[in-house]
């Protein structure tokens, strides 16, 4: 066989399987992407983590649910306090009633557990179940990915009308994490996370998550919008035939001192206005809040009237 056959051979077998492959990737309705560099990968986990950054204070209150196959729903109202300057970190149970008063600090990095039934504070980790749910601690806290992780680049992927940048993050050394790996699907037009999966250091699938709702408001501090998700939907794919799936929906948020968070471009007597009917509606619907020396002098006087009126 002459040399020259042999390269005519090599080459047409080079062009046959290139061609295969653009066919495959056009049959498969794909498209070539150049792949993600390292730095284009942080900068695009420093624009997630920055949306949701608040350079001031920060207060909300969360509703927490929990589905369970064959066992009562658990059911939480909480409120949670962060501080962006030294990332102190609390969330505070307030119902159920067996509940209230319980609450976690997060403090220098060390995660606290309150039970006001015992008196005292346990440490616990960042893998805690809050309340006994498949939340975690940093659902609830900003986002830290570029701080705390190091990204692969897997492509884009459509997820429904979305088209998704898809990343795998592993945690750096030295910090303790929820999970130490993480699959994320992070929206190419608005760079919020559409889909999140958890994994164990072995590579084993625990949880995934969903974000439907996202919401933005003003944060005069950072003197920008800040973005959070509304409405988080968690699935533990660990013990999947008890069906155990949480919900997370944040039904206020305050940057700074905003009586109960301005929406972007809202005018301030309106929101003013909202903030004063939301006030009354609580007052209305709890009754007033009183220290005991308010509620004695209230009784008295309330005792008084009743005797004035039998006379």
């Amino acid at each position: 066989m002459s040399p020259m056959f042999m390269k005519n051979r090599t080459s047409s077998l080079a062009f046959a399987f290139g061609l295969l492959v653009s066919v495959a990737s056009t049959l498969a309705g794909g498209r070539a992407f150049a792949a993600l560099s390292t730095p284009q990968m942080v900068d695009l986990l420093k624009i997630v983590d920055d949306r949701q950054k608040n350079n001031g204070d920060w207060r909300a209150s969360a509703y927490l649910e929990q589905k369970e196959k064959d066992k009562v729903d658990v059911v939480y109202e909480t409120e949670y306090y962060r501080r962006s300057s030294d990332q102190k970190f609390m969330i505070l149970f307030v119902k159920p009633k067996s509940s209230a008063g319980q609450g976690y600090l997060r403090l220098d990095k060390n995660l606290w557990f309150y039970d006001p039934s015992v008196g005292k504070w346990e440490r616990r980790t960042e893998r805690e179940r809050i309340g006994g749910t498949n939340s975690r601690r940093s659902d609830f806290d900003e986002s830290r990915l570029a701080e705390e992780y190091d990204p692969t680049d897997e492509g884009e992927e459509k997820l429904g009308a979305y088209t998704a940048q898809k990343l795998l993050l592993k945690g750096k050394s030295g910090i303790d994490l929820a999970f130490p790996q993480i699959r994320i699907w992070i929206d190419k037009e608005t760079k919020n996370i559409l889909k999140r999966q958890e994994y164990a250091l072995s590579g084993r699938l625990l949880r995934t998550s969903y974000y439907p709702k996202w919401k933005k408001v003003h944060s005069e501090s950072k003197g920008a919008d800040v973005w959070y998700p509304e409405e988080i939907r968690f699935y533990d794919e660990v013990e999947r035939s008890s069906q155990r799936a949480g919900h997370l929906r944040r039904n206020c948020a305050e940057p700074g001192r905003s009586p109960c968070g301005r929406e972007a471009g809202g005018s301030r007597a309106r929101q003013a206005a909202a903030d004063r009917g939301a006030r009354r509606a609580g007052a209305a619907a709890a009754g007033p809040v009183r220290s005991p020396a308010a509620r004695a002098r209230a009784e008295s006087a309330g005792a008084r009237k009743a005797a004035r009126r039998r006379r």
